[in-house]
């Protein structure tokens, strides 16, 4: 690897349910896997689910007071045409976007096309693409 990746472990309570939401909706290719455990490759970055016999603490996301859409969130920051090839690949594939496709902080810095989606453990993720690729952490000010 010639980035730094991030590794992000989640609990399931299905890990069929996962490996088809990741695999056969996303496209997402898998890795290692055991009886109670998965690894995803989400963009390069590694998504493990560890299956568990307790129910998922499912507690309320709250949203933007604005926008509306869910705080609690992870996601991925991919080109322009990456970004437009995953809005019209989920599209294809009937998975439901929960907000967007929206443009955010137009005019600014930060401009960016977003929108998200939810697993089926409502584990939510954002994909979004900045105007300017070289402005992810740049100021609005």
């Amino acid at each position: 690897m010639d980035k730094n990746n991030f590794h992000l472990a989640l609990p399931t309570n299905d890990l069929g349910q996962i490996k088809e939401f990741y695999s056969d909706r996303l496209g997402c290719a898998m890795g290692r896997t055991d009886n109670t455990w998965l690894d995803v490759d989400f963009f390069g970055h590694q998504l493990t689910f560890q299956e568990i016999a307790m129910p998922l603490n499912k507690t309320p996301n709250p949203t933007h007071p604005l926008l509306g859409y869910p705080l609690a969130h992870a996601g991925i920051i991919l080109s322009a045409s990456e970004w437009k090839k995953m809005k019209d690949f989920c599209e294809a594939k009937s998975i439901s976007l929960m907000f967007g496709p929206q443009t955010l902080m137009e005019g600014t810095n930060g401009e960016q096309q977003v929108f998200m989606i939810s697993d089926p453990d409502e584990n939510v993720w954002e994909f979004k693409c900045f105007k300017d690729p070289g402005n992810v952490f740049l100021s609005n000010e």
